[in-house]
């Protein structure tokens, strides 16, 4: 891991600034939360056509 500098703080805060952009961080989460379940949704799927259960 990196060490823990304040410039590389800095470089972190702004980044996430830039990536928020107008949006809210409610917006942000709700984005991370649909993109999360649809990536399991996608396992499972890809799961069951294959014979298998979610959780093999």
């Amino acid at each position: 891991a990196p060490e823990l500098t304040d410039q590389l703080i800095d470089d972190v805060v702004d980044g996430t600034s830039e990536q928020l952009g107008d949006r809210s961080i409610a917006a942000l989460e709700r984005y991370r939360d649909d993109t999360l379940l649809a990536v399991l949704e996608a396992v499972k799927t890809s799961k069951a056509e294959h014979g298998m259960a979610f959780g093999d």
